[in-house]
């Protein structure tokens, strides 16, 4: 498959063309990028599907390069940022900024984290104890078998010189915040884990992969149509899915902020909250939400809920996984 500039940007400075080589080793695609007649070096294409992939990616993941990986709906720009008293890759946080540099400072990245070390980044002892029960091990575990997604924002440390603040802790509503991600996967969680053991010095960040205010690359096509368009590239690896992208949830996720005894939805994406609450099934908390909420970019329109189509990945994910190991 190859693919050139559009005739519209054929006069500009910048001229891009590449081509997608599916004929690398291990089933490892390959795209070439040519920027004014100076090839760049090949970007690896894994899937996340594909066992004999998953140590590459876990690899990738942590060498503080940008990756490029699929999650429930969209691509984002996923970067392994160390422990900062370390000092082997002392400007991996900025990796976002690099890409977008019109990003806010104060727009922090959400954490993949396999949820059984969520205790590295989250004070639980900040919890009001209506909320404390939503994270101990078995009730998440339990979320995570009931195909739960959710971006979920809460206290982390006062003293925690272990997590960049440049990239992962923000002030929001006078509270030392940070993000995780929680979703079912059994691939996408053995490549989180495998990622954690190679280093556990480095926390995985990932963030929508889109330039600020248009929406992300919902497929492997569309990251392609992203280059060309922005004559960008911005990563040195990509994750496919083709499980994922074949179902088309189209959306990021949705974010939830504990607030004391309770939940607000800061924003409405793949799940609903009317999902969310069900699933925690605590008593005495509940979500507040805004009249006119803000919603994650979606490919789909506002009012429809994604429920289905997340437990419709969950689903296909577990099946592929399981055919394998039968195999």
């Amino acid at each position: 498959m190859s693919h050139e500039t559009a005739p519209e940007d054929r006069n500009q400075e910048v001229k891009l063309n590449l081509d997608v080589k599916k004929n690398g080793p291990k089933g490892i695609w390959y795209i070439d990028v040519n920027i004014n007649n100076k090839r760049l070096p090949p970007i690896p294409v894994f899937h996340i599907r594909e066992d004999s992939h998953k140590k590459d990616i876990a690899q990738a993941l942590v060498s503080g390069e940008p990756v490029v990986a699929f999650g429930i709906g969209n691509y984002g720009l996923a970067i392994g940022v160390e422990d900062p008293r370390r000092g082997r890759n002392p400007n991996s946080w900025n990796g976002w900024w690099d890409f977008k540099p019109e990003r806010p400072i104060e727009s922090k990245v959400p954490i993949l984290l396999p949820w059984k070390h969520w205790s590295r980044v989250m004070d639980k002892r900040k919890l009001h104890p209506n909320i404390r029960p939503l994270f101990t091990y078995e009730k998440l575990k339990q979320l995570y078998r009931d195909g739960i997604v959710f971006h979920i924002k809460t206290a982390t440390y006062d003293r925690a010189p272990h997590i960049d603040n440049r990239c992962f802790i923000q002030e929001e509503n006078g509270k030392r915040m940070i993000s995780l991600l929680f979703w079912d996967d059994p691939d996408i969680y053995e490549v989180a884990d495998l990622a954690f053991r190679f280093d556990p010095q480095v926390l995985v960040g990932i963030s929508s992969y889109n330039p600020r205010g248009e929406n992300p690359a919902f497929s492997f096509e569309e990251v392609l149509e992203m280059i060309l368009r922005t004559k960008k590239v911005g990563f040195k690896y990509l994750v496919r899915d083709e499980v994922g992208e074949a179902v088309g949830v189209r959306s990021s996720m949705s974010i939830f902020v504990v607030e004391e005894d309770h939940f607000y939805e800061q924003r409405r994406g793949s799940i609903s909250k009317e999902k969310f609450i069900q699933a925690l099934a605590l008593n005495n908390t509940y979500v507040r939400s805004d009249n006119n909420p803000v919603y994650a970019a979606r490919g789909h329109k506002k009012n429809r809920t994604l429920d289905n189509l997340v437990e419709e990945v969950q689903r296909r994910s577990y099946e592929k996984h399981n055919s394998r190991r039968k195999q």
